[in-house]
């Protein structure tokens, strides 16, 4: 994760007031690329035609290690030639996350710093990150986080 989101983020919940949304989407974008990088990874490619064109070849790229997984779509269709991030697992406590997001910290402090969930479950809690759909969900147990799931792509 760079420092600038791991800052900003620390800096915000300093101040009691709630982290953006927009900040925690972009912190779940930024793991896509770092949350295995200092780990041992399995990198999984696999090709599927194109849900908008048959003709084109999509490729997936799913990379796991003990701290978690993570899923980018890679399309000659899509404007950002760096992939399209699916999702983000986060499970081990080696992820570069805020303290109040850690695998192990407490519910309380992330709802503390995210503001209140849009959905609640047992075990689970969603916080809708801006207008375009992407969600965060906590998994929990017993007041502790378990895992972080970022979902960015739908279509």
């Amino acid at each position: 994760m760079s420092a600038l989101i791991l800052s900003l983020l620390t800096a915000v919940t300093s101040l009691g007031s709630a982290v953006a949304p927009a900040d925690i989407y972009a912190l779940g974008q930024s793991l896509s690329r770092t949350l295995c990088s200092v780990d041992v990874a399995t990198k999984v490619q696999s090709f599927r035609p194109s849900l908008y064109d048959p003709e084109a070849t999509e490729q997936i790229e799913t990379v796991s290690c003990s701290a978690g997984e993570s899923q980018i779509l890679y399309s000659p269709l899509a404007t950002d030639p760096n992939g399209i991030v699916l999702y983000v697992y986060v499970h081990g406590t080696t992820a570069e996350v805020p303290g109040f997001l850690q695998v192990g910290a407490s519910l309380e402090s992330a709802i503390l710093a995210l503001g209140q969930p849009s959905q609640r479950q047992p075990g689970s809690i969603v916080f809708l990150l801006g207008e375009s759909g992407s969600t965060l969900e906590i998994l929990h147990k017993n007041g502790k986080i378990v895992s972080l799931a970022w979902s960015f792509y739908s279509g």
